[in-house]
């Protein structure tokens, strides 16, 4: 079982608290025997021999174990939650450090995403419980295995009997497993739609529109549908479950009740002294109780937290970005050249992009539009490493991008995305985020600012930089999405790459700022700095060098603004279409 592996783990990192928590278990073993032997000597002093201070002497022993008993859960508690938080670090850690690694496809693919969303559920919390779990069933085992050594002594009988009521216990426990598990799997499938709508009543970002157009009631009807169409199929094993695991439980207490009849003969035979009679039932009772906690939470638990660990594992295996960790050099190029590049996305009916032929310069701006759902931002992806072409093959300077590290990728391109990145922190933490140290960064954040048409409203700000942002602090300012977008690309100019990627980088800017940042954008790149661009708004594409047109996953016209529209072709029909509309 792959819990067993990650208990390896847990036992490595917690060093000496894991010896006092298994201690803690052998007291509680040593006193679940110490409280059967020491009650039948108080009893049979008592009646038998009348030694009223080795009684005393007994009953001082019981009520320490008593104490212990009622102390020990505490104990082991906090040794867990000791063992929690020096695992947590190392394992949350090795899980974040393998998302970040993993290769981008990976997140577009909804069952791995689900998968990799599930790992983050208080990871460390299952494998530490788990942990403690495995030492209670273990206990308890050895305290069964036990009692069943001392009524031995009574008669092989009473003992065959008890292990065939333990044995049918065992097999109702194996029936009820396997429906659990059934049921558990096809829960997670059938309740993520489930999820996804409870998710949309408590969306921030949906807020307003829930308001304005009131669908609230309309979501809650469907979540009412859904809820009924995914028990619709599981009724059937949840009845057999409840049925199963009431008999159980039936059976369990019915052997610790049955036990004051079923030792009744052996004690009026004289093979049984009364007081291991008295002391024999709350330990069979004990048993009992073990055995339905075995049922309802242990092994259940251990089964989920099993799913749980294949879902690490699988998360694990995932193939990786070939990224070597060394500083990343920003190094320039000469030319960047696709050659017969061809993209499909998993199951699409044909390519996204087509036996692409393009060459980037350095140097030179492009300008790459297109109508939607042409391929745009998969290209981007491409040229980026992020995705890697079917057929084909991308070169920087020659040398095919396969065989360049993510990181050395990296250092070449610094990107803007149409979904870029708002993070509660610092207008500084969100300008420097993932840049590293510099000389002179402080001016190069100003311009940066600057070139984004944001640095005058920082300045205005009472902690300039050092403004918190978001919502998560009292004294945060939360930013208007045009205000967010020019930090975005203010952290894109700051990172100082040779090769500037902007998708979409003014859709929720005002005219004017949109003219601003275009005009900041002609004069700010030149030299050996190399741009692409990609925007629906064609007025600004006359700042390029080059205008791409995509279309049908091909590059269809390439030239300057003036020589597309002296063509009349694909981008002058959309060029005047849209200045038809301001005209």
């Amino acid at each position: 079982m792959l819990i067993f592996l990650y208990m390896k783990d847990v036992i490595k990192c917690a060093g000496k608290e894991t010896g006092f928590l298994i201690f803690c278990k052998l007291v509680n073993i040593l006193g679940f025997f110490g409280e059967v032997f020491f009650i039948q000597r108080i009893i049979d002093f008592v009646f038998l021999e009348g030694k009223e201070i080795e009684v005393i002497f007994y009953a001082m022993f019981v009520f320490f174990i008593f104490i212990w008993q009622y102390s020990s859960p505490a104990l082991s508690a906090h040794i867990e939650q000791k063992i929690l938080f020096r695992y947590r670090m190392k394992l949350e850690a090795k899980i974040y450090e393998k998302i970040s690694k993993v290769k981008f496809e990976y997140f577009e693919n909804s069952a791995i995403l689900e998968v990799m969303n599930r790992i983050l559920d208080n990871p460390a919390d299952r494998m530490v419980s788990s942990f403690g779990k495995i030492l209670e069933i273990i206990s308890g085992a050895v305290s069964t295995i036990g009692v069943m050594a001392i009524i031995v002594k009574i008669g092989v009988v009473y003992m065959i009997g008890i292990v065939v009521l333990i044995l049918f216990l065992l097999f109702l426990f194996q029936q009820i497993g396997k429906i659990k598990s059934n049921i558990f799997c096809a829960r997670m499938e059938l309740t993520r739609r489930e999820a996804y709508l409870s998710g949309l009543l408590f969306d921030r970002e949906l807020a307003m529109e829930k308001k304005l157009f009131g669908y609230t009631d309309y979501i809650q009807k469907k979540i009412e549908e859904e809820i009924f169409e995914n028990e619709k199929p599981l009724r059937w094993k949840l009845w057999q479950s409840r049925i199963i695991t009431a008999l159980y439980d039936y059976f369990v207490y019915l052997f610790s009740a049955s036990a004051y009849l079923f030792f009744l003969v052996p004690l009026m035979q004289g093979k049984m002294e009364l007081g291991l009679y008295i002391a024999i039932i709350p330990a069979l009772q004990k048993i009992g109780t073990y055995f339905v906690g075995l049922i309802d939470n242990q092994l259940s638990d251990l089964k989920e937290n099993e799913n749980f660990c294949k879902d690490i594992h699988d998360v694990f295996q995932l193939e990786e970005q070939y990224y070597e960790n060394k500083e990343m050099m920003r190094k320039d190029f000469s030319v960047i050249e696709l050659k017969d590049v061809t993209y499909r996305y998993p199951n699409a009916e044909r390519p996204i992009i087509e036996k692409l032929n393009l060459k980037l310069e350095q140097g030179h701006h492009y300008a790459l539009v297109g109508k939607n759902g042409s391929g745009k931002t998969t290209l981007i992806k491409l040229l980026l490493g992020l995705y890697q072409p079917q057929e084909g093959a991308i070169f920087l300077d020659g040398q095919n991008i396969k065989e360049l590290s993510f990181g050395e990728l990296q250092s070449r391109f610094s990107v803007i995305f149409q979904d870029f990145g708002r993070y509660a922190m610092s207008i500084k933490e969100n300008i420097e985020m993932g840049v590293g140290s510099f000389e002179g960064k402080a001016e190069k954040m100003q311009e940066a600012c600057a070139f984004a048409g944001i640095k005058e409203e920082i300045e205005k700000l009472p902690e300039g930089y050092e403004t918190k942002l978001g919502k998560l602090k009292e004294n945060s300012v939360d930013l208007s999405g045009g205000q967010w977008q020019k930090l975005a690309v203010a952290r894109m100019f700051y990172s100082q790459k040779p090769f500037y990627i902007l998708d979409e980088p003014t859709s929720a800017l005002d005219p004017v700022s949109e003219s601003e940042m275009y005009t900041n954008y002609a004069n700010s790149l030149k030299g050996n700095s190399t741009s692409l661009f990609v925007s629906h708004r064609l007025g600004s594409t006359i700042l390029a060098d080059q205008i791409l047109v995509l279309e049908d996953g091909k590059i269809k016209e390439m030239g300057s603004h003036q020589e597309l529209i002296n063509k009349n072709g694909i981008y002058a029909k959309m060029f005047l279409a849209q200045r038809g509309l301001y005209v």
